[in-house]
């Protein structure tokens, strides 16, 4: 992408995070104009469009994304945020079934940055959810591989140790998440079960 473009896309970036949304929107649609397969910006329009209640458009932009190649942290988020759209609109069968297909894999050596985090263990906790343990292992390990000073990775990667069958391993890593996070009861909830 030219500098002007990078420019448009920062320009972009700023509007959304600066709740300017309807802007945003046109920004993104500007620089989709001359990179239609930016799948980072495709993405990002899926979200505007979650964020203003159009569900059935964000679905689409999501879904032509993921048909691109690209980055595959990009292809994760856009995942999760597709998936999320469909669990929230009670369609758990087609997160389900997306969750089932081949998934690109988190990048070795390549831990989640703070902006990726959230959206690594949201995933993780989804490809649990629909029982793709394996899946979930491996995002987790290579997205958020250490684990010891955070609550909420330890708190998926507990629920995770429990469905594995690993009680003795999610009893350690749900009691260090309670520890860390006392004001989440989550971890407490998922200790309950194991």
């Amino acid at each position: 992408m030219n500098e002007m473009g990078s420019d448009s896309r920062k320009a972009a970036l700023s509007l959304h995070r600066a709740g300017k949304i309807e802007a945003a929107r046109a920004a993104y649609e500007a620089v989709l104009q001359t990179a239609p397969e930016d799948t980072d910006l495709l993405g990002l329009l899926g979200v505007v469009s979650i964020q203003q209640g159009r569900t059935a458009e964000a679905e689409e932009i999501l879904r032509r994304s993921l048909k691109l190649a690209g980055d595959p942290r990009i292809h994760l988020r856009n995942l999760n945020n597709l998936v999320c759209l469909l669990i929230e609109a009670e369609r758990r069968d087609e997160a389900g079934a997306l969750l089932a297909d081949a998934l690109p894999e988190w990048p070795e050596s390549a831990p989640a940055t703070s902006s990726e985090h959230g959206t690594a263990l949201s995933l993780a906790t989804a490809l649990i959810g629909c029982g793709e343990l394996d899946k979930a292992r491996l995002l987790l390990d290579r997205a958020v591989p250490e684990r010891s000073a955070d609550g909420a990775a330890l708190n998926v990667d507990g629920q995770l140790r429990l469905a594995e069958g690993d009680a003795v391993g999610a009893i350690e890593a749900l009691t260090c998440a309670a520890e860390l996070v006392p004001e989440d009861f989550s971890p407490l909830i998922t200790l309950s079960r194991a």
